[in-house]
Formats: structure tokens, sequence, C-alpha cells
């Protein structure tokens, strides 16, 4: 079953890279809103955990950051998948770096 797990992990890896970064990041927004609402023993520890941490928000606050949290961590692990494969050149046209001068110093 490990090897199972893991050829099934490089597979959707790699399917997940031939995507662009943006459709991949939306695609495991919308697979992590499905995961809220498919895996109910995780929403309920977050929920559980939420109403811990913010006691003074709604019930139906705690449900709107849950399935944020939800889609943000799977689009992040989607876009983990394709960016971990981009060269460092198309990495420099993805993102901004300000200070890299006194980095360099």
């Amino acid at each position: 079953m490990p090897l199972l797990t893991f050829w099934l992990y490089r597979v959707i890896g790699w399917l997940i890279a031939l995507l662009p970064l943006t459709v991949g990041i939306r695609a495991g927004r919308a697979l992590g809103l499905f995961g809220y609402f498919l895996l109910g023993k995780y929403r309920r520890l977050a929920l559980h955990n939420l109403a811990i941490a913010f006691p003074e928000k709604t019930a139906s606050e705690r449900r709107a950051m849950a399935r944020l949290h939800f889609a943000t961590l799977v689009g992040n692990l989607f876009s983990m998948e394709k960016i971990t494969r981009l060269t460092g050149e198309q990495m420099r046209a993805l993102v901004e770096i300000e200070g890299l001068e006194i980095v360099q110093r």
C-alpha cells in the first residue's frame, strides 16, 4: 500500500505540474473546498479548534474561516507541486524581490 500511495502521489503531482500555476491553485482550492464538505471528521476538528481560538466569532464566521482554510491549504499544496518544478528564471518571473542588494552585501 505505501508504494501505491507513493506512485499515486507522484502521478498526481506530475499532472498538477502540467497545469498553469493559476489553474493549479484554483483546482486545489476547489478540491479543498470539496474536502471541507466531504471530510466531516477533519471539518469538525477544525471547527472545534477555531471555537477554542476564536470564541468571540460566531459559528457562521468560524465555518467561513474553516472553509477558507481547507481551500487555501490544498491550493498551496497544488502550487507547491508546480513551483518546485520551475527553473530559477521561471521563478524570478513570478516574484518581486525587494532589498536583494542588502542580502547580497
